[in-house]
């Protein structure tokens, strides 16, 4: 559900038509000329990917943590060239008391680059709790997600085995609180939990 949840709206988004506006005098102008740098760079983001790709990426990134990155590498002129989307897994912000954030560093498989925060756009969800991170819808219904992930695991192992009903341990001799206490341990260690449904 969730998948499916993330890539309806990624699509959606993905699809709208982008419209790019300039500041004219009072008001705002609709860019329309395709050679201008704005319009260039959202139609062809980067050599790999599409205008789709960078939305439906973002969009995936931030319903599900809350953050989105994009690296934006700038030509001779200073001017923006090309955007990237960076796992958010990976990145992270590095804080500073003076600029409040001195940059950013992304780690995959052992190797970390650092960014300078010009390097970096930092799409982020609000997140009461924290001042550099977002927190995506996923986080926010983490509990229920998981409560949701049990309940079908348990209906899975119940499916498996075979669905038993519950007994009654009877005994003939006397049992003081300490044997009851190793016996409710051990029944425990062996047969509770969502992977031992249906033992």
């Amino acid at each position: 559900w969730v998948f499916a949840a993330v890539r309806t709206i990624a699509n959606r988004v993905a699809a709208t038509p982008l419209c790019i506006y300039r500041s004219e005098g009072d008001g705002l102008a609709e860019v329309t000329d395709p050679a201008h740098p704005a319009v260039r760079l959202f139609s062809a983001v980067n050599p790999f990917h599409t205008r789709y790709w960078l939305w439906s990426q973002t969009v995936t990134f931030l319903e599900l943590t809350g953050n989105a990155y994009w690296y934006v590498p700038r030509n001779g002129l200073g001017a923006p060239a090309e955007i990237w989307v960076c796992p958010s897994q990976g990145m992270r912000v590095l804080p500073d008391s003076n600029s409040f954030i001195a940059g950013y560093e992304y780690s995959q498989g052992g190797r970390t680059i650092t960014f300078s925060r010009e390097e970096i756009i930092h799409l982020r969800l609000p997140n009461p709790a924290d001042l550099y991170y977002g927190q995506g819808p996923l986080q926010a219904a983490a509990e229920t997600v998981d409560n949701h992930e049990a309940m079908k695991c348990v209906q899975r192992q119940l499916m498996r085995r075979g669905a038993w009903p519950g007994g009654v341990l009877e005994s003939d001799s006397r049992l003081d609180d300490a044997a009851i206490g190793r016996l409710r341990a051990q029944m425990e260690t062996k047969y509770a939990g969502a992977d031992n449904a249906g033992k």
